[in-house]
């Protein structure tokens, strides 16, 4: 199942590139980071986050762009960690809930923790698509079938041409037995994109009467979301 990249934005304020010859406030080594991230240095890039990090050990903003390089880099328990104490620190920060969320659902298979964090996320920026697209494929997991359908009609009503939310739409009202629904909600991402390969997979079962018949265990989610 596809899902939306982390977002890693700062706190949903970009950081104005600036001079700044004070390397002992917090500011200097947050945008060092930033700068050497860009640049592909990314140890030196950690190091100027930890030595923020030092100055400051309450300054989410640090905590935000450290846990987005370990997680870059692969290091998922300390970005785990990271998030969970930029969060601490700034429990609006919907960027960190969201890659919170992103990192326990895809690395850790934390159901329940990354469902909660991805509805923080959402309580704090609601008109934010690929929070409630993320949401919605987490819940599809859990079979939160309800929720799900919630979630991806909110995607739908943020943005109407995303193929991708119209087929999952279809997926979860299959679900609920809502065949000619579904089939709509697959047609529309036809009409989106009439290459759309899973798409067209749907459509080609429900119209062979495969899903009907309730030959469903032969067909995985991977294959169709």
């Amino acid at each position: 199942m596809n899902l939306h990249n982390n977002n890693n934005e700062n706190n949903g304020n970009h950081l104005q590139i600036r001079q700044n010859n004070s390397p002992e406030k917090v500011e200097y080594w947050n945008l060092k980071g930033l700068e050497l991230n860009k640049d592909g240095k990314f140890e030196a890039a950690e190091n100027a986050y930890q030595h923020a990090i030092n100055i400051d050990p309450n300054n989410g903003e640090a905590w935000f762009n450290l846990s987005n390089l370990l997680k870059e880099k692969g290091d998922i328990d300390q970005a785990i960690k990271g998030y969970k104490r930029t969060v601490q620190i700034d429990p609006n920060n919907s960027k960190a809930w969201y890659n919170y969320g992103n990192i326990l659902f895809q690395e850790k298979h934390n159901l329940d923790f990354a469902e909660k964090a991805y509805i923080k996320a959402i309580g704090i920026e609601p008109e934010n698509l690929k929070m409630w697209y993320n949401l919605g494929v987490l819940q599809i997991s859990k079979e939160k079938f309800i929720e799900a359908e919630l979630a991806f009609r909110k995607v739908i009503e943020l943005d109407p041409a995303d193929g991708k939310a119209w087929n999952n739409l279809g997926y979860i009202l299959e679900q609920g037995l809502e065949f000619e629904a579904a089939e709509q909600a697959y047609r529309k991402a036809l009409n989106i994109n009439p290459k759309d390969p899973k798409a067209l997979y749907n459509i080609t079962l429900l119209s062979n009467n495969h899903i009907k018949s309730n030959k469903t265990t032969y067909f995985t989610k991977e294959s169709r979301l």
